[in-house]
């Protein structure tokens, strides 16, 4: 299960920047700027945790996050957040430890439910994590992901009609959540219910444009059910974005095909070969796309020729008939 790996700024660097702003002033003969960065300090252990986090350096997030979590025992944040580093480092009891401290200072703080129940998902703890999610959809009435994550337990714990409650509760909240619609597009394509499940991966990608495995996967919804104009958007997109995908490239070459446009087939199945030269199926797409260029060519030869004699046999006609 994808768990909240959100960041979340701590009440208390505002707490500290105030007053180091406060000190500045009473220091300083000249007021101090907007900012208070007068003397230039150094961002405080919290702040340098973040920015390690951001930039994937989990063990430095750690050590400074757990600093400065010992010298401030009550940020649920700061506890949260060690507990995304933890997790992120793939450290799930340290982790779980971090969550439970956040709830300590903090009971109602939903995303700490949300991904320690994602950590005793994985470790089997199946009851407790259901529990969870369902505490953090209480505490938490307004956002969507305590519901989002609820349905994609429900999901794989092979509880269809609970996890779709789950799911359509979610949107409720958030219609345009991105994750929302992408986990319950997924969840309808698993249940072979392909048309809403387009219409979800749609949904999904309206609000997050950028989103890979959104594209390929509602492409491939599309092509399923023979949506083709529509798998050709989504293809398109997502090969704008890598070019290298082999399958999708293929699939789209054979959706151009469908739609009776075979030079775009053989340009997307020659593409799909360029990076695997081996590809039966580019192989034999790129094959038909151009017996059907081939085709296409000899009735227009045959469509031209024709019109060519029926224009000689009306001149004819006039000539004889002078």
């Amino acid at each position: 299960m994808r768990y909240e790996s959100s960041l979340q700024s701590s009440r208390w660097s505002l707490a500290r920047v105030l007053r180091g702003c406060a000190l500045t002033i009473a220091l300083s003969s000249t007021l101090a700027l907007p900012g208070c960065a007068i003397f230039g300090e150094e961002p405080d252990a919290f702040d340098r945790g973040l920015s390690h986090i951001n930039q994937g350096e989990y063990p430095q997030a750690i050590e400074e996050l757990r600093r400065f979590c010992q010298n401030n025992p009550e940020d649920d944040i700061a506890w949260y957040n060690l507990g995304v580093a933890y997790q992120s480092n793939d450290q799930l009891e340290l982790a779980e430890d971090a969550y439970r401290s956040a709830l300590q200072a903090n009971k109602e703080h939903a995303r700490s439910m949300v991904n320690l129940a994602t950590i005793q998902d994985e470790t089997g703890r199946y009851t407790q994590a259901g529990e969870w999610l369902r505490r953090a959809g209480r505490v938490e009435t307004s956002r969507a992901y305590p519901l989002y994550s609820l349905g994609y337990h429900l999901q794989r714990q092979n509880m269809p009609e609970e996890a779709d409650e789950a799911f359509r509760a979610a949107l409720e909240r958030e219609p345009d959540n991105a994750l929302a619609n992408y986990r319950y597009a997924f969840f309808l394509k698993q249940n072979v219910r392909y048309n809403e499940s387009l219409a979800h991966y749609e949904r999904a990608i309206k609000s997050s444009p950028d989103d890979l495995v959104a594209l390929v996967e509602g492409g491939d919804v599309a092509f399923a059910i023979g949506a083709y104009s529509r798998s050709v958007a989504l293809y398109e997109r997502a090969l704008a974005i890598k070019p290298s995908l082999v399958k999708p490239a293929v699939n789209l070459a054979e959706s151009y095909l469908n739609l009776e446009r075979p030079r775009k087939a053989a340009i997307w199945a020659w593409h799909a070969l360029d990076h695997d030269a081996e590809n039966l199926r580019a192989t034999d797409v790129a094959l038909r796309a151009y017996a059907a260029l081939q085709a296409q060519d000899q009735a227009r030869a045959l469509a031209v020729q024709e019109k060519r004699y029926e224009m000689e046999r009306e001149k004819s006609k006039a000539a004889a008939e002078e």
